[in-house]
């Protein structure tokens, strides 16, 4: 059980264990160590910092946005553990013990030292697999614990004083003598990742820092992988600058932050390969180089052509294909001038898709006509709305095509190659193969048309120059080149996952064994230096002064200039000869005179083994002996001389060491000088060939001046969208702030329940409404919804969340509360966070109770004035514009004998008439025809009697008159009583005039009645006599 235990605490332990102490200023420092440390160094990290006691501790969740892997507060027993960051809670200090973490309360007397208390812990525990690193912060904590972290075997890795903010801490630690790295902040990380891929046992791809290249490799490959597009022959510097303004359009800081960005969202490829794909182009770009295609080139083209034989061009890059029409145009206006009648064979390629097709449509936006002309205007474009069209005629003389001009095999056989202002994006390498390949596609004796500011370099052998100002080429016959493999490769990038040879880090030797072995080279060892093949000193021991000096005048790390006078023939032929033949050189018995004192020196030079086969190194010892010891060294292959020879033979020998030590430096000077030689020879052929790479040079320099008027335009384009960019972001804390407050009120004064749940529908949020509603307070959030399910009727609420989360736009159902008298209409939305993502859902419900109220009441009117309609007696009809029943009542289909639905769309004239045309009298066709009310009495035989018809216009809501009501009320009966008024009415009239005519004769025999009696009465008055005849009726008047 115990080894058991034993073995896993071992595994456990295995990696390394950083602590890292920190205090005022340490925050930048740990910042650049977490952003550039790798994640798979199998490291256990412990962060200390001096944190107030009572104050809450943000050091977790700041350290977590600078590195991805796993971020804690330490508790109490927690395990150390691989590729995890550890740090101090607030109140407490942290050691280890057996590989796990416990917090102990600080010390109450005196100042505490926290750091100290970790490193002595770690020493202990983890011995010679401790690193310690001390960053800025004030006072002396850490000093101690760096001691005891040495002493241990471990390694003590400091922040370079000048470099810190506050100096203090990295200061005491260097005083004590126990510190092995005095790094800036900046190299801390790729110190650690070099350590622990030496002494870890790890994957060779493991702990890589990458370099610039490899994550500009990285991106390349990404890009590649998501999009086909292949960028690495790119110039750096013209990617580097649409790189940069994808990251301020993500506000992403760092290359490595743009990389993972990169890595993580499939867009961002796809948008920084269309911002390098560079697609600047227009009809007729350089009218003047255009003018001399068509003057020179166009003529030559169709010039005792084969008639059989096609014209074949290919205009490689055309971009949305402004210059590739502009070249139709040029030809077509040459055939047709000329009435001259050729196969003709235009090829237009581009890697962007979207060009490609809008180049296809031939359609641009309206600003052309400066640029092509009137009359080209008229002969070779139409309208097509707001935008010009080219011609049918041009645009089938051109094939467009998606073709990579990197990967995809080209076209051949050509006339005339035409790729202007590409190439000046590529390296030179990949602009040496291009022209390689326009020669070998390109027939004899045909045309290269390049950009202003491209050339074809050192080709020239390949194509002779026609216009040098406007890169217009004739291919010549040249050597012959092997024909190029597609893709074309780039040169070979080491990433940071992939194997490679570096070197290895140097084995540290621990504890007192290290003290001894430093203080015997101190001491006793002779001084040495080590150079490389150019000379240059590389590392210093201890004890050189005496024989290498710092010149005077500009320093230099030459050892020849730093040597002693009579040191340097002896130099220079040793290193030479070592490096030559790779073999230790010793040359003993160098007199040199220092202090007035003449000094006897043995040189040792010996090649040591570099890391790397291009690094050449040697050691170089100065071994002083004395002049007596020197009369006992034998000459090579010679023994050594008794002890009885004498003062003569002594000098005898010195000098015949002398001069052989002369012949060897003679014969070494005399090596190098034919070295040298060959060298001179070798490099008057280089300078020959220098000579045409400055003519090719001057070239590329016109090609440069383009890249930088290129540039300055990208400049000028990228200044202002950063003066956008910095406007933008002056406002958007402002327009956050604003949009905060504008939220928060919004959603108080909407009234409008709104409550938000993440993906398991527990509570993220809820609006003031909601939380009087469901007595929400906000210790609520963290809550499951089915808490709040007794409130709302709202049993679908789980099943329509599904529906959201997967996918679906929205959902939407009315639901009321338990008791019914409320009424909700709950609509459920994605939440979406800020990449797109459904992290969740947004439940609002608003309060329809008076709608629904109001719903209740007009569904009641709209059922009473249906019955009210159907009630009426009389036929009532509703009448589209053509005659067409629209709406029947009951009365009017019971008239007709068919049902009210089977009325609608029946034809009235038709129907109730039984006509083909509407009869003249017809009210309805008066009211379409001056949009107002007539009434007609109709008898319709079909229907069985008279009606009144009445039409009473019906316009929308626009006030279009679009038909009418047609109301048409039974008059048979008032028709037959009106017969038998005027029946009796005539028979009336009748009896009128004869009553009148008897009156008439009975009125007369009254009146002569009367005068008889007056006459009668006037007679008795006469004779004295009374009246017989009493005429009353006067009186009674």
């Amino acid at each position: 059980m115990e080894s058991n235990t034993g073995g896993a605490l071992e595994k456990q332990l295995s990696c390394l264990v950083v602590g890292i102490g920190a205090s005022a200023g340490g925050q930048e420092a740990l910042e650049q160590i977490f952003t550039a440390i790798p994640t798979d160094c199998g490291l256990s990290f412990v962060v200390i910092m001096h944190i107030p006691p009572a104050g809450p501790s943000f050091l977790a969740e700041m350290l977590g946005r600078y590195t991805t892997m796993p971020v804690v507060t330490a508790e109490e027993g927690m395990a150390l553990a691989p590729n995890r960051v550890q740090v101090i809670p607030a109140g407490s200090d942290i050691v280890v013990n057996q590989g796990l973490l416990h917090l102990e309360e600080p010390a109450l007397r005196g100042v505490n030292h926290p750091i100290d208390r970790l490193f002595r812990s770690l020493a202990e525990e983890n011995g010679a697999r401790a690193i310690a690193v001390l960053l800025s912060g004030s006072g002396t904590d850490g000093s101690k614990g760096v001691q005891a972290i040495r002493e241990a075997g471990g390694t003590v890795i400091v922040q370079e004083p000048g470099s810190a903010m506050h100096p203090d801490m990295p200061r005491s630690a260097i005083a004590t003598g126990a510190v092995d790295y005095v790094l800036p902040m900046d190299e801390i990380a790729a110190k650690i990742a070099e350590i622990a891929g030496t002494a870890c046992h790890i994957q060779p791809p493991a702990c890589r820092i990458m370099s610039f290249d490899d994550e500009l490799a990285a991106i390349f490959g990404i890009v590649k992988t998501r999009t086909g597009h292949d960028f690495s022959s790119y110039k750096t510097n013209t990617v580097m600058r649409r790189i940069e303004r994808r990251m301020a359009v993500n506000e992403v800081s760092g290359i490595k932050r743009y990389v993972a960005l990169l890595d993580e969202n499939p867009q961002e490829a796809q948008a920084l390969a269309q911002d390098i794909l560079i697609g600047v182009t227009g009809f007729f770009r350089d009218p003047e180089a255009f003018a001399m295609v068509e003057k020179t080139v166009i003529p030559r083209l169709f010039a005792d052509h084969d008639p059989d034989e096609p014209v074949r061009i290919w205009h490689a890059c055309c971009a949305t294909g402004e210059e590739v029409y502009s070249m139709a145009f040029l030809i077509r206006e040459y055939l047709d001038r000329h009435g001259i009648s050729a196969k003709l064979q235009i090829f237009a390629t581009d890697i962007d898709e979207i060009s490609i097709a809008q180049a296809r449509a031939g359609l641009y936006l309206e600003g052309i006509e400066a640029e092509v002309g009137e009359e080209r205007l008229k002969a070779f474009f139409t309208r097509s709305g707001k935008r010009w069209q080219v011609v049918k005629q041009v645009r089938e003389m051109i094939v467009f095509a998606h073709h990579s001009l990197i990967k995809n095999p080209p076209f051949s056989k050509l006339d005339l190659l035409v790729c202007r202002n590409f190439m000046i994006y590529l390296n030179p390498d990949m602009q040496k193969r291009l022209i390689s390949l326009f020669h070998q596609v390109l027939k004899p004796g045909r045309f290269l048309f390049l950009g202003s500011s491209e050339t074809v370099g050192r080709s020239t052998d390949l194509f002779a120059s026609i216009d040098k100002k406007w890169k217009l080429f004739e291919r010549k016959e040249g050597k012959h080149r092997p024909d190029p493999m597609f893709p074309f490769t780039t040169p070979v990038r080491y990433l940071s996952g992939m194997p490679g040879h570096h070197r290895p880090a140097e084995a540290v030797e621990r504890g007192p064994v290290l003290v001894t072995e430093r203080l015997l080279l101190e001491r006793y060892a002779p001084p040495c230096v080590i150079v490389n093949e150019k000379f240059e000193v590389m590392h210093v021991t201890t004890s050189l002064n005496r024989f290498l000096e710092v010149p005077l005048g500009e320093p230099s790390r030459n050892i020849l200039r730093m040597a002693r006078e009579e040191l340097r023939p002896a130099l220079r032929a040793a290193i030479y000869k070592a490096f030559a033949e790779n073999r230790q050189v010793d040359f003993r018995g160098v007199n040199v005179v220092i202090d007035e004192q003449e000094l006897t020196v043995n040189l040792l030079v010996e090649p040591l083994e570099a890391g790397h086969p291009s690094d050449k190194l040697a050691m170089v010892v100065f071994e002083q002996v004395s002049t007596a010891a020197m009369a006992f060294i034998p000459a090579a292959g010679e023994e050594s001389l008794c002890g009885d020879e004498t003062t003569g033979e002594m000098l005898v020998r010195q000098l015949e060491e002398q001069l052989r030590i002369t012949h060897e430096q003679l014969h070494a000077t005399t090596e190098q000088l034919e070295s040298t030689h060959e060298g001179f020879l070798s490099a008057n052929e280089e300078l020959i060939s220098m000579n045409e790479e400055f003519q090719s040079a001057n070239e590329e320099l016109q090609s440069t001046n383009e890249e930088l008027e290129t540039s300055k335009e990208e400049l000028q384009a990228l200044n202002e969208e950063l003066a956008t960019v910095n406007a933008e972001l002056q406002q958007k804390v402002e327009e956050l702030n604003l949009s905060t407050s504008d939220m928060e009120n919004l959603l108080d004064s909407s009234g409008i329940v709104t409550i938000f749940l993440d993906r398991e529908l527990t509570i993220k949020g809820f609006t003031p409404a909601a939380a009087g509603l469901f007595n929400l307070l906000p210790a609520d959030q963290g809550r499951p919804f089915h808490h709040l399910a007794g409130k709302i009727d709202w049993a679908s609420l789980s099943r329509d969340a599904e529906m959201v989360l997967g996918g679906q736009p929205f959902a939407e159902k009315e639901v009321a509360n338990l008791e019914g008298e409320q009424y909700y209409l709950k609509r459920i939305f994605p939440y979406r966070s800020a990449d797109g993502k459904i992290d969740g859902i947004v439940v609002t419900l608003i309060d329809i109770t008076q709608r629904k109220r109001m719903e209740e009441t007009i569904i009641r009117a709209k059922e009473e004035w249906e019955r009210t309609f159907d009630s009426v007696p009389d036929l009532i009809a509703i009448m589209d514009d053509q005659h067409r029943v629209v709406r029947a009542n009951r009365a009017m289909a019971e008239q007709l004998g068919i049902t009210p639905r089977e009325c609608v769309g029946q034809v009235c004239y038709r129907v109730v008439h039984g006509l083909e045309t509407p009869p003249d009298f017809c009210p309805h066709t008066q009211t379409m025809a001056d949009g107002m009310g007539h009434q007609s009495e109709v008898f319709e035989e079909r229907l069985g009697g008279d009606f009144l018809v009445s039409t009473t216009p019906l316009k929308n809501e626009q006030g279009i008159l679009v038909g009418s009501v047609h109301v048409a009320r039974n008059i048979s009966e008032r028709k037959h009583v009106e017969a038998l008024i005027q029946s009796h009415l005539k028979d009336l009239k009748v009896s009128n005039e004869e009553l009148t005519r008897f009156n008439e004769a009975s009125v007369g025999r009254e009146l002569r009645m009367i005068e008889l009696k007056k006459e009668v009465n006037e007679l008795c008055r006469l004779s004295g006599q009374p009246e017989r005849y009493p005429l009353d009726f006067e009186k009674e008047r």
